[in-house]
């Protein structure tokens, strides 16, 4: 059964409950990394050419401030879902990165992000994690599909949005991860498929919250500098 297919399970078979949204401190990221099996770039966003077999993460941030959100329980799912302009995804390969904050106001299409966990229920079913973004950048449109499954290990959501995931895929999962990026007549992409008989191949980690903000990445960079601002004054003493 493809992943697709047991979302589309998943998302029928849940009934779910309107509730009101509340604030959240941070925003909520899905995001996936491996190895690209299929892409090309002709648009050049992420380095040109193809993009076949080279490292890429791709992570989609949503503000649940600017989505409903829906729960349940049981089984204990979480999903956020909007039209507004609050889905940004940045893709990054061999360490190029592109980022598009989308919006499908006028689109006509759909975005959510959602994360559920059935085995915490006892069913013998999957946990998932997905992301769908469907969505007009400027004069653009940009797609960013990523979903990831497990019939062995719990990605428990948190009503807040707060939970911290870092898993590897193994043996028995699936994961996949698209981005198309309509300009024109042109489209840069890549796909990536998880196959657990090719190491290293496809999808290859899930991560929820686990991405550090720039202003942490700026502080560390920040006291690399002053360590070595101080051994070299040392090394001149």
């Amino acid at each position: 059964m493809s992943v697709a297919t047991k979302l589309s399970l998943l998302l029928c078979a849940a009934a779910f409950t309107l509730v009101a949204p509340v604030a959240h401190a941070i925003p909520w990221t899905i995001a996936t990394s491996g190895t690209i099996t299929t892409g090309d770039d002709p648009l050049g966003l992420v380095g040109g050419g193809s993009l076949a077999g080279k490292a890429f993460s791709m992570q989609v941030t949503i503000d649940p401030d600017l989505n409903p959100l829906i729960t349940t329980d049981p089984p204990y799912a979480i999903q956020s879902e909007g039209s507004g302009p609050s889905f940004t995804t940045t893709v990054t390969v061999d360490g190029l990165s592109f980022s598009s904050v989308s919006s499908t106001a006028g689109a006509g299409f759909g975005n959510f992000q959602y994360l559920a966990s059935y085995l915490s229920q006892g069913l013998p079913l999957f946990d998932a994690a997905a992301t769908t973004d469907f969505g007009e950048t400027g004069a653009d449109v940009v797609v960013a599909l990523q979903s990831v499954s497990s019939a062995s290990n719990m990605f428990i959501p948190a009503a807040d949005f707060t939970q911290v995931i870092d898993y590897s895929l193994q043996a028995g999962d699936t994961g996949e991860a698209g981005w198309y990026y309509y300009r024109g007549a042109d489209v840069s992409y890549f796909s990536a498929v998880y196959d657990s008989q090719v190491p290293g191949s496809g999808v290859q980690r899930l991560q929820v919250n686990n991405t550090p903000e720039p202003t942490v990445l700026s502080l560390i960079g920040l006291g690399l500098l002053a360590f070595g601002w101080r051994v070299g004054r040392k090394k001149l003493a």
